[in-house]
């Protein structure tokens, strides 16, 4: 659970094992998976009569970006990346995302409030959503991470979330062009080293 540090210690040392006699599995692989969400407050029954609101007064845009950025993103690139990059450092594993990206749908009820869920599915292709992941994937990767996880690649929004990076195969996006210019940088296979397997070692 990313946001429960300390969790991960029993789970990778796993000392009642160790007093048997048996090796931590942490020894057992070489990346640390975590994930890389955020929004999930928006959704929630607390902030639906402020939402409406700012849906209603056409600012709801900018005071959810207002949110994320100083809640659930903030939270996510400011204490749990460097958290875990710690954790992956002191055990000699690399970074790597499993999935990530935003959360923001209704909770309980909410997922059948129409105008909430309307506005989720616009927000959350939206530029200022699209700025949020470059917000996250930048940290990510300051903080040593390597593979960052979008979930997902494709799927239509509805009630039940907006997760497609592409709300179908010929969509055209702000979210999905911020994905895909980070993942046209140089990535971690540049790095000499990053292939552990005879044949980069024989090539050497």
């Amino acid at each position: 659970h990313t946001g429960w540090p300390g969790l991960e210690e029993p789970l990778l040392t796993a000392p009642l094992a160790q007093a048997e006699g048996l090796a931590p599995p942490v020894r057992s692989f070489d990346a640390y998976a975590i994930s890389g969400y955020f929004g999930h407050e928006i959704g929630s029954a607390d902030l639906a009569p402020a939402l409406r609101g700012w849906i209603a007064d056409g600012s709801a845009t900018a005071q959810v970006t207002a949110r994320l950025r100083a809640g659930s993103l903030r939270e996510l690139t400011d204490d749990l990346f460097p958290y875990h990059a710690g954790v992956a450092r002191h055990f000699g594993l690399d970074l790597v995302m499993y999935e990530g990206g935003t959360h923001i749908v209704g909770s309980g009820d909410l997922v059948n409030d129409d105008a909430l869920t309307a506005f989720f599915a616009a927000y959350n292709y939206s530029p200022e959503m699209a700025a949020l992941y470059a917000t996250a994937m930048e940290a990510f990767a300051a903080n040593g991470g390597t593979l960052f996880n979008a979930f997902v690649d494709v799927a239509a929004p509805s009630k039940w979330g907006s997760w497609g990076a592409l709300r179908h195969l010929d969509d055209v996006n702000a979210r999905w062009s911020t994905l895909m210019a980070f993942n046209a940088r140089p990535g971690d296979a540049a790095r000499a080293g990053a292939f552990r397997g005879t044949l980069e070692q024989d090539a050497r």
